[in-house]
């Protein structure tokens, strides 16, 4: 008899379905709800192949939209930086608009873009997936603004959170203040109980110096980090639609939650893979600038 690669058949219960991923087991693992059990922690019920898995985080090298209708587990966290809008990549030497999603450029400058009449394809992101709970985006300001008039079908928008960047780049113009932050939308589930965060009365406000690493928009480390301690709790599933170079899914690797990752270019799901599988968090990363320090 085969046995799963994530727990050697210690523990284990048949699938609804037989995946190649986890070879038709599935885990029964603590803190899952009821309606969770069953779905394999390996590929969350897509029945696909991921890039990358260690058992309890995968990697899917696809377009978001195809995987996501595929996804059964429940969903507790949905933490991603989405393409910014159009706008703003164009003060920054972008290239790419939404219709190369599915076809996407292969120079190295370009980049995802979101516009105001393609802003419904990430609430189509949302609505696909059985997410319960909470939905964090670093975002641009034009975006924030759209969500929060327009948030997405089913979901509430709570609070614009600002991520403060010291030492950020300035406004190289000269003609303006330069920005300094970036918006971070926060939005809940509606109909699903009052939201529940382990921050209390802390204020969403967050500073971390800018990271520059594998990915030409990654986030520092340090900062979703610290989203996942706030907006999740150890065990729960987190998403991140826009994986990029894996930041979201090592955070939750170094925080013991369980995550599901997708990214439509392999040569970032190659830097993601290999940043998950380091044992300890990588040394460069200058370390955070804590909220009580600037108090």
């Amino acid at each position: 008899m085969k046995r799963c690669p994530s727990c050697d058949g210690d523990i284990r219960e048949q699938c609804e379905h037989s995946c190649s991923s986890c070879l038709g087991y599935g885990i029964r693992m603590n803190g899952l709800g009821s309606g969770a059990i069953g779905v394999c922690p390996v590929c969350f019920g897509t029945q696909l192949e991921p890039y990358w898995t260690d058992g309890e985080r995968s990697i899917y090298n696809a377009d978001c939209r195809v995987i996501l209708p595929l996804v059964q587990a429940t969903v507790d966290l949905v933490l991603t930086d989405p393409p910014y809008s159009e706008g703003t990549h164009s003060m920054h030497a972008a290239g790419m608009a939404w219709g190369d999603l599915v076809a996407p450029r292969s120079s190295d400058r370009a980049r995802l873009s979101f516009t105001h009449t393609t802003l419904a394809d990430l609430s189509g992101v949302l609505t696909a997936t059985t997410a319960q709970r909470w939905a964090v985006f670093t975002i641009d300001e034009t975006l924030a603004a759209e969500l929060r008039v327009s948030p997405p079908k089913g979901w509430r928008y709570v609070r614009t959170g600002i991520w403060i960047k010291p030492g950020g780049a300035p406004q190289f113009t000269g003609d303006r203040p330069g920005m300094g932050y970036e918006p971070v939308a926060i939005l809940h589930r509606s109909g699903n109980g009052r939201s529940k965060w382990n921050g209390g009365g802390s204020h969403a406000l967050w500073t971390f110096p800018a990271y520059h690493g594998g990915h030409p928009t990654e986030k520092p480390l340090a900062l979703y980090r610290r989203f996942t301690e706030l907006f999740s709790n150890p065990g729960d599933i987190i998403l991140d639609p826009f994986l990029g170079s894996g930041t979201t899914l090592r955070a939750a690797k170094d925080l013991g939650r369980r995550g599901l990752g997708i990214e439509l270019e392999e040569k970032y799901c190659k830097i993601a893979a290999g940043r998950m599988a380091q044992a300890a968090l990588p040394l460069a990363e200058p370390e955070r600038a804590t909220q009580e320090a600037l108090l």
